[in-house]
């Protein structure tokens, strides 16, 4: 379910800025990373009791893919340890991002106001439209980025 929401979730996104902000696309700093792969663990607790959803994402850029948004996601479930998974994910994604730039010599992103490319984010399993609610949680990022919405802007579900 993970894998298929955060897919909805980055071309919601596209067609969020793309019907919105048409002249501003590259100065929306996911956008501008646009088409990526994405990597991430989905962390929830071992007993169903907790009902919180964790996700650890990793955006690389895939420059091999023109009209596609997500060419890729890949997702791992992780019910233990949460801690030590995280961690052990977080620093092979920076060693992967660190090897990329060095190689490639230039900004992952086109916009100065690009996403972190590493993200940790809260699954809300309680609102209807889950890809929706990240879709628009990475628009407000953008928005807050640029300034077009206060630093302090908060989106709720």
């Amino acid at each position: 379910m993970a894998h298929d929401v955060v897919r909805e979730a980055m071309v919601g996104y596209r067609q969020l800025v793309e019907l919105n902000f048409p002249a501003f696309g590259d100065a929306m700093g996911l956008f501008s990373m646009l088409p990526v792969r994405v990597e991430g663990l989905v962390l929830r607790a071992e007993n169903n009791e907790d009902p919180r959803v964790g996700l650890m994402l990793a955006l690389h850029p895939d420059t091999g893919k023109v009209d596609d948004v997500a060419s890729q996601v890949d997702l791992s479930v992780v019910v233990k340890d949460h801690a030590a998974e995280g961690w052990k994910f977080a620093e092979r994604q920076r060693s992967m991002i660190s090897i990329h730039l060095s190689r490639a010599h230039q900004r992952f992103s086109r916009s100065a106001f690009g996403q972190n490319r590493m993200q940790v984010l809260d699954l809300p399993l309680h609102v209807p439209c889950l890809a929706s609610s990240l879709a628009y949680g990475w628009l407000t990022q953008d928005l807050i980025a640029v300034r077009w919405l206060d630093a302090d802007f908060r989106f709720s579900e």
